[in-house]
């Protein structure tokens, strides 16, 4: 269950919110709708919870249209996307951006090895630099080698580097949210927790 209320429909006010809700769901309600109404079937909660704060709706629209404008190559940004899911430990993010790529005309095998990319042979030189590059954002905070960030001006305008950078945070902050208020696929107990005995004898275990 997410962990702040899902907003009704019936009481949305905000006209941008009201436009952006009859155009993903049309006449369904994702705070009360059983079904998944959201895009690719999803629940659509995240949604219903994000509506909390109608200027956030319009952040995160704003943010679709910049994605929509970049000259990065489809395929390159959906790359930074999934991998930014799967690093995160976003279900859902991974799993729409997966659908992403397929849509950019990737194989099943590319698809399959995102978590894998490192010991994978099915990408090109260009994928690798960017799923590394996207591994350095993500994991190492923006620590990134020199030699990495030269490879990457080879393939790639300081634009298109620009434009990887800012889509791959902002899906590493998407896909955050979704664990934080634990929407969509991201509905999970904690999985580290204790088990076992009450005690632990080093000395003897």
């Amino acid at each position: 269950m997410a962990r702040v209320r899902l907003v009704p429909r019936s009481e949305i006010t905000d006209e941008f919110v009201q436009d952006r809700w009859g155009a993903i769901f049309g006449d369904k309600d994702p705070a009360i709708d059983d079904s998944n109404v959201g895009p690719n079937t999803t629940r659509g909660d995240y949604w219903a919870a994000v509506a909390n704060s109608p200027e956030t709706v319009k952040y995160v629209w704003d943010g679709f249209a910049y994605l929509a404008s970049q000259k990065l190559a489809h395929q390159y940004r959906e790359l930074g996307l999934t991998r930014a899911g799967f690093l995160v430990g976003s279900k859902f993010v991974y799993s729409q951006h997966s659908k992403g790529l397929r849509r950019a005309g990737w194989s099943e095998e590319k698809i399959r090895a995102v978590p894998y990319w490192a010991s994978a042979t099915c990408y090109d030189e260009v994928e690798r630099l960017l799923f590394a590059f996207a591994d350095c954002i993500v994991l190492q905070y923006g620590r990134v080698p020199d030699e990495l960030f030269e490879g990457l001006r080879h393939h790639l305008t300081d634009q298109e580097i620009v434009e990887f950078l800012h889509a791959t945070l902002m899906y590493a902050a998407n896909a955050t949210v979704c664990r934080v208020l634990q929407v969509e696929y991201d509905d999970v107990p904690e999985r580290v927790e204790e088990v076992g005995g009450r005690t632990y004898d080093l000395a003897t275990e």
